[in-house]
Formats: structure tokens, sequence, C-alpha cells
């Protein structure tokens, strides 16, 4: 027996060290215990994205989320509109299966913007391909709204959550600028509206009596963030004008109707810039949503009614949820969806869904529509449980995810 020596000393520090990897022990596994009724299954999809299911008995809630990496070099994401028109509502699984081809399969889709129900017209701006499919401003008719909270995805892959507000203008030969109210949407009395191929085969007619005057427009080439175009040799008045597939229409009313009239010169050119405002560009995708709830990691659903026009009521109830939110370092894009209105997940009241957003890592997240709209597809199939009794509901549009297997 060696006396001070280190026998002592290695039996003493063994015991600590004994009680303490105990005592971890015991901590672990009392968090597992915990944590032990939640049931958390990943599964990859593809490369670069990542499904995964949560339930969580406390709530009780059944959540799905799809991850994706957006460094990945085969991943595209990509807004599309039922029937690829600015009206009409389509299934989620429709428009992802239509989209879907052997080399570029769609491998997840989520539901997006609110709508008009009958319309099918969204709320918000929609861009897709980098090609703006609806917009507008904040003038005339719309002066009151607020603004509501849009998530972009730029040309380079960045994710962005602002609230964007279009501005577009016209350049007429002679020097003169024409500020556009919209795109496809309906004109003000007084304002300009430049329709594309997503309104459909013809502007629409002038029902409300209103002085007309439009122009088609062919694409002559781009100068920068500025787009080129000849204009037709005629005047076209009262609506219904053919648009061209690749082409455009410019459409005048009441007091924008003379302006054109005054400025047309037939196969003039004109130049006309298209953007939003906090200035992201280029934008290639664009959809809305009410409101953002997760700004810089924290939790802003306390502010997001006066801020949005989000109603006390739609914010506080239990609803299914569906959003969209993406990590700090923007390398990371989450599609979220939390099943409601029924025994096995009742849903998530919009201060919960953000919570839920944060513990998933998320620094910025938006609410998209929910209720019965809310729908995850993965690999063509629902993995979620709609709400509404017929199953799933047809929305105005969706955000999908695409594999390309061949790299660029």
């Amino acid at each position: 027996m060696k006396i001070g020596g280190h026998s002592w000393t290695k039996n003493f520090v063994g015991k600590v060290i004994y009680r303490m990897a105990l005592l971890i022990i015991v901590v672990v596994f009392s968090r597992t215990e915990l944590d032990a009724a939640d049931s958390i299954k990943t599964v990859e999809i593809v490369p670069g994205v990542m499904h995964t299911t949560i339930i969580k008995p406390d709530g009780p809630w059944v959540i799905h989320a799809v991850t994706i990496d957006l460094t990945h070099p085969c991943i595209e994401l990509s807004t599309l509109h039922a029937f690829d028109l600015c009206f009409g509502r389509e299934k989620t699984t429709s428009i992802a299966r239509r989209s879907s081809s052997f080399e570029n399969p769609v491998v997840a889709a989520i539901n997006g913007d609110f709508f008009e129900l009958k319309s099918g017209e969204t709320v918000n701006n929609m861009v897709s391909g980098g090609t703006v499919l609806w917009a507008f401003s904040y003038t005339g008719s719309r002066a009151t709204r607020k603004i509501r909270s849009q998530f972009a995805l730029s040309a380079d892959n960045r994710p962005h959550i602002e609230q964007f507000v279009f501005k577009g203008k016209v350049f007429w030969p002679n020097g003169s600028e024409e500020d556009l109210c919209g795109i496809n949407t309906r004109p003000d009395s007084n304002g300009a509206v430049l329709y594309n191929h997503y309104y459909g085969n013809t502007t629409p007619r002038d029902t409300a009596q209103h002085w007309l005057e439009e122009i088609q427009l062919s694409p002559a080439g781009t100068r920068g963030d500025t787009l080129l175009f000849q204009m037709s040799e005629n005047l076209a008045e009262d609506g219904g004008t053919f648009i061209d597939h690749a082409g455009c229409v410019i459409s005048g009313s009441g007091n924008a109707a003379a302006r054109v009239k005054k400025n047309f010169s037939a196969h003039g050119s004109l130049k006309i810039l298209l953007g939003f405002s906090p200035a992201v560009y280029p934008i290639q995708e664009l959809l809305g949503g009410i409101p953002q709830i997760v700004r810089a990691g924290k939790n802003v659903c306390a502010s997001a009614d006066s801020l949005e026009g989000a109603s006390k009521k739609f914010s506080e109830a239990r609803h299914p949820r569906s959003g969209i939110g993406f990590t700090a370092d923007s390398a990371k894009l989450l599609l979220v969806t939390v099943d409601g209105r029924q025994k096995q997940s009742v849903g998530m009241s919009l201060p919960e869904f953000a919570d839920l957003m944060i513990s998933m890592g998320i620094s910025n997240g938006l609410n998209f529509d929910g209720g019965g709209s809310t729908t995850m597809v993965v690999n063509g199939e629902i993995v979620n449980s709609p709400s509404d009794a017929e199953g799933e509901r047809p929305v105005a549009n969706v955000l999908i995810v695409k594999y390309r297997k061949k790299e660029k």
C-alpha cells in the first residue's frame, strides 16, 4: 500500500468520474423521457431535400417539414399558379404532377398564397420564373390596404421575406413616363395596366364604360433590367385585344387612355421597367402570405395584426397552418405544415406556429394560406391530412421543389 501515492488518487478520481458519468446518464435519460412522447422521423427524398414527420401528443399536433439545401446544385424552386394563368384554382397534387418530368421531377410542393375563392386571384404579388404574373401598386382602390409580407427567391438563390410593393414604369419614345398600376390586374379608373399571356388570350372587355386605349407590344430585347418593346400598327379600344404569348399589351383607362393615345406611334419603341420595393434584383420567384411571424429569430406575431392587417381572431385561433422559412445563413429553406381541425391534430395559433418555426432553426418565417388549403406533397403524394371533408382543396398557387438529375 502506498501512502500519498497514485493508487488512492486514481481511486478517488475514478469514483468522481463514475458519479459524474452516472449523473450525466440520469440527466440525459430524464431528458429523453421528456421527449420520448414525440415521434420524429426524417427521410431523404433526394440529395439536398429531407422530409420530417413530427407527432407531438401534447398538442396534439401532426407536423410535416421539408428541408431544402439551397446550396445544392440540383435543387430548383418554382412558384406556379393554377393552370398557368392568373385565375382559377387547381389542386396542389395536380400542379406538381403536371410540372414533373423524368429528368426534372417535382419532389415536394406546398400550397401558397391566400386567394379569392371564386376567381382564384391571389391576395399578393406573384413572380414565376422571372416573369411577373400578378402585381399591383397601392394606389386608387388599393391605397388604404395594408402591405403584406411576401417570400422571394432572387436569381442567386437567396431567400427573402419583405413587404414588397410593385413599381412599374413605361418610358415613351418622347421621354415622358407612365406609372403602371398593375400587371394583369383590374385597372384603376385612370390607370395603366400591362397584360401578358398569364392573363389569357385577350385583355378584359370594358364593362365599366371607361375609356380604354390599348397597344400590342412585341419584345425587342433587354437593356439591363429594362425591357424593350416595339409597338403594333394600330391602337385598340374597348378591350378584348389579343395578347401574343411572347409579347404583352399596355392598356390605359380614363386619363391614362389619353396618354396612351397621345404617345402611340406605329412601330415605335418604348421601354418598360418592372420592379419591387424594397429592391431585390432580380427576383426569380415571388409569392405572398399573411403575415411574417418570425423575424431575425424572434416571434413577431404580437405586431403582425397591426402591421399587415391580420385579424386577432385569425391569429389566436388554432387552424391548420402552412408556412415557409429559412435559416439565419440563408442556406436552408423549410416548408412547414401543421394539420388541424382533427382529433389527432388540433392546429396551431400563429404564435404557436412561430414558436414551432423557431424551434426548427428558422430565422425568418412567413405564414401561408392555411385551413382547408394546407397541403404538403412529397413525390406526388399528399403526406399531411387536409381538413376539408371533401379532401384536398384546389388552391391558387403553390411552391414546388424540383430535382434536376443532370447538373447544368
